[in-house]
């Protein structure tokens, strides 16, 4: 398992950075929330670390392993939790997380649906 990772960032997309270190690189898929405060914070060709969570996207005649980056370990864990939601696995909790995770962990502890029901990919009874 990889855990964290360090390295060059060499590119940039929308959802993912490569990053570059000893001659490899790697895609890391980055949540929204995670990615607006990278973008404030990181340029390009800047080293960074990031903390992983990877796991094998499964399909009928393949599996493709996948890294999913987080600043810190609350961020990782809050994400561990989110997937553990019925429905959501790791590529929706991805695109779900497009506001601050603790805002997140609010709208869960209040039982706000409506903001729930705000995030890409979960619907009302994902958010119930």
């Amino acid at each position: 398992m990889i855990a964290r990772i360090s390295g060059k960032i060499t590119e940039k997309g929308t959802n993912y950075l490569r990053i570059t270190n000893a001659g490899i690189t790697y895609e890391v898929m980055i949540p929204q929330t995670v990615m607006q405060r990278l973008d404030e914070n990181v340029q390009q060709d800047q080293t960074i670390e990031l903390i992983t969570y990877h796991y094998h996207q499964v399909e009928p005649s393949k599996s493709t392993p996948v890294l999913i980056g987080f600043f810190n370990e609350v961020e990782k864990e809050f994400f561990q939790a989110f997937i553990t939601v019925s429905g959501i696995g790791p590529r929706a909790a991805l695109k779900a997380l497009n506001k601050p995770i603790s805002l997140i962990a609010q709208a869960i502890d209040n039982g706000d649906i409506v903001f729930l029901k705000s995030l890409p990919g979960i619907g009302q009874q994902r958010a119930k």
